[in-house]
């Protein structure tokens, strides 16, 4: 190996939550702008029922779900850091929408089997 390699370990703990995002940049030119696209909100849906939900804002905000025909199906307050849902949705595609503060955003479609 060269000198400047540089060797990283990760562990992920048994309760399927994932608490701590990162991303490791290899650049000689890092900026501020580079991080821009890193999203401060995401989602994760696992076991058909459980929400995880990552707030890195430093607002609060709420999170809704909703089925194909645009029916809101589901809705909470979201803290900031990480929240955990559970709900009890019917074999279908939904869309997920988050939200914090006046800009944060993302969106993304979740399928219940």
């Amino acid at each position: 190996m060269d000198k400047d390699t540089i060797t990283y370990q990760f562990k992920a703990n048994q309760s399927n939550v994932a608490e701590k995002r990162f991303r490791i940049v290899n650049s000689e030119n890092i900026t501020e702008n580079m991080f821009d696209a890193v999203s401060k909100l995401s989602g994760l849906f696992y076991d058909n029922s459980k929400l995880q939900v990552s707030n890195h804002t430093q607002f609060l905000g709420s999170v809704q779900i909703f089925d194909i025909t645009g029916r809101n199906v589901f809705e909470a307050k979201m803290k900031t850091g990480n929240n955990l849902y559970t709900v009890n949705l019917k074999s279908s595609v939904y869309s997920v929408h988050l939200s914090a503060g006046d800009k944060e955003t993302k969106s993304f479609k979740i399928m219940v089997k």
